[in-house]
This record gives structure tokens, sequence and C-alpha cells, in this order.
């Protein structure tokens, strides 16, 4: 009936992460205890010498019952009204917005930096948790390169709009140049992102 945290987690800058891990073994002990059968937790598991495990039946066992108490843990700090509530007071009830998997706008890093300090959680639980309730509002990650990148200084919408003014030869080297910056930028972005 004893939570034994690493010393480090007991440093006041991972709050965040003690309060998971604390969540996350009472939810071993909430699980194990609505259902005797199951074992207590990894390290304390008795191992049954009357039953034969295959590797993999153990593996997926304990896989399968870490996700389960992380999924109660994150229900236990941050249940759907709590969000709804963080929501409603720091993005006027609307889903957060996120370009492709996980680009969000200046702002929308603020407001979830305020909310997961509302909840006391860490950034990356807050997204998992988002995700699940379909909190997000998903758009593609092209809309938020044409309309907040910024390319040689100027934003890709002014430089993909060439003035009528010029004569055409003009305006199709600085598009091929801008589209040139475009593609090294969109390049870069990717290694970037997807790089984790």
């Amino acid at each position: 009936d004893t939570i034994v945290l690493d010393s480090f987690l007991l440093r006041p800058e991972e709050n965040t992460r003690r309060r998971f891990v604390l969540a996350h073994e009472l939810s071993h002990k909430i699980i194990n205890s609505a259902d005797p059968t199951r074992s207590a937790a990894c390290f304390d598991r008795i191992y049954d010498s009357e039953r034969n495990y295959s590797f993999d039946e153990l593996h997926e066992w304990l896989i399968f019952e870490e996700a389960q108490a992380n999924a109660m843990a994150a229900a236990l700090l941050m249940p759907r009204f709590m969000m709804a509530a963080a929501l409603k007071k720091y993005n006027r009830g609307k889903r957060i917005c996120v370009y492709g998997d996980s680009v969000f706008l200046p702002q929308t890093k603020t407001i979830l930096q305020k909310i997961s300090d509302m909840l006391g959680v860490s950034h990356t639980a807050l997204l998992i948790q988002l995700r699940k309730y379909d909190l997000f509002e998903v758009r593609d990650i092209t809309e938020y390169i044409e309309k907040n990148l910024m390319v040689g200084g100027k934003s890709w919408n002014r430089i993909s709009r060439p003035s009528f003014k010029k004569n055409r030869c003009q305006r199709k080297r600085k598009n091929d140049g801008a589209r040139n910056q475009l593609s090294l930028l969109w390049t870069r972005t990717r290694w970037c992102l997807f790089r984790y």
C-alpha cells in the first residue's frame, strides 16, 4: 500500500511528473482492488510457478496494464469536465487548433501552457488527453506554412502574389525563388517536426 518515488521526483520542477506518477500508481491499486485476480505492481509481482508464461504473453500483458494505468491516471488528473472548463476559461470553449499532428500557433502554445498549469499536468499528457477527447481542430500543415511562416523576410502570401506591374520574366524569377525558399523551408520544417 506504499508508493515509492525516485528522489528526483521530489524536486519542485518535477511537480507535474510526480502527480502523474502518483496517479499512475494509484490507478494500479484501484484496478487491482477491482479485480483481485490481477497481480500487483510490477516490482511486487509474485511469479506463479504453476503457470507457464510465454515471453509474448507476459510482454503483451505488461504493456496492457501500463497503458491501462496511464489512461486511468490521465482520467483522474484531466477528466472531461475539467478539460471543458479549462477550454472555456482559456479558449472561449473552442477546440484547440493544431496544424498537422502537433504544430501550434504561438498564442495556442500559451493557451496550452495555461491549461497544463491549471490542471497540474505536463504538456505531453495534456496533448494526449485533448486528442483522446477529440478536442483538437485539425488543420492541414500547409495552411500553417502558407499563412504563418516567413520566407526571405516576407510572408509566403506576399511572395506568391507578384505585382502585375512587373514584366512576366521578373514575376517568374521571383516566384521560382519563392518556391525554392518554400521548398527548403518545408524540408527543414518536416525535419524538425518528424525527427522525434
